[in-house]
């Protein structure tokens, strides 16, 4: 993940942003919406993670809905059956540790 440790000069020559709009943004100054888009799209991620109004949980449904328009019927029952899968797993791990914290308490 190299891209994400970029200084921000360098890494606004590469998206067009000049060092004076970054310095700007350093003392209070609000970046343009065409300024956030190029951040998003460079970083892989919305506007609204950027902005603080979405969580990494919904950067990753959103690539999970992405990824699953692509598949076929049969792919996504799969899919679904694999969550199912997985979420019977999760149930027992909780359920094994909800009786190891009864039987420390009693």
């Amino acid at each position: 993940m190299q891209k994400q440790h970029q200084a921000p000069n360098p890494l606004g020559k590469i998206l067009g942003i000049s060092s004076g709009v970054i310095t700007k943004w350093k003392y209070g100054s609000l970046p343009t919406a065409d300024a956030l888009l190029k951040i998003a799209d460079y970083f892989n991620v919305s506007v609204d993670y950027l902005i603080g109004h979405s969580t990494p949980t919904d950067q990753l449904t959103s690539l999970l809905v992405e990824q699953a328009s692509t598949l076929s019927d049969d792919d996504l029952k799969k899919v679904i059956e694999y969550a199912e899968l997985l979420k019977l797993k999760n149930n027992e791990k909780k359920v094994k540790r909800n009786a190891k914290n009864l039987e420390v308490h009693h």
